[in-house]
């Protein structure tokens, strides 16, 4: 590779290799993902896989939806959905502001799928691949990328942000609790 044919080829290989690892996870996330896993592993073992979490979303324009999945036996058997807005008068205070439910429904096993809005009907271990595969994978040179856990290790946050984006414009997962129980 000393002839002159080779310098292109080189330089298509570095521009390549530094886009192909140009700003993804870092090995501490991937290593805390990892270590989440085996939380939840544990989690599910002792309460016979069995477990419901919430993912939320709240806009910035005062509106937000909560999906909460029930888990047994590592398969979603449920799916409950509330949109809310927040109420018009101003919050002090001595007098927070109140949500008010717009719209809710619940979906059994038979009828997963059924109804649009909510987030989808997965396990956690979907949840964890999404975050590893889809999430993390994003380019931290055009995102911010949040990892969080609770207080027991299971993941809390994986979500992107668009660097300078001032809306609604990003992605990713957000639990807002899990509870674990035969």
């Amino acid at each position: 590779m000393n002839d002159a044919r080779s310098v292109p080829f080189l330089s298509f290989f570095f521009l390549a290799l530094s886009l192909a690892t140009a700003g993804c996870a870092s090995p501490e996330q991937v290593r805390a993902l990892d270590e989440s896993r085996q939380a939840l592993a544990t989690n599910e073992a002792a309460n016979g896989s069995a477990y419901t979490y919430t993912r939320s979303f709240q806009s910035w324009a005062g509106f937000g939806r909560d999906t909460t999945v029930h888990v047994k036996d590592d398969r979603v058997i449920g799916r409950d959905f509330s949109e809310w807005k927040w109420s018009e008068e101003v919050a002090t205070p001595t007098m927070p502001a109140t949500r008010i439910v717009t719209n809710t429904w619940s979906e059994s096993a038979a009828e997963l799928g059924t109804h649009a809005g909510a987030d989808p009907a997965k396990t956690l271990p979907e949840l964890y691949d999404e975050c590893q595969h889809d999430i993390l994978t994003k380019s931290t040179v055009e995102n911010d990328l949040t990892l969080t856990f609770d207080a027991a290790g299971i993941l809390a946050v994986c979500s992107y942000y668009p660097k300078g984006c001032a809306d609604d414009c990003g992605g990713g997962i957000d639990i807002s609790s899990v509870s674990f129980g035969r």
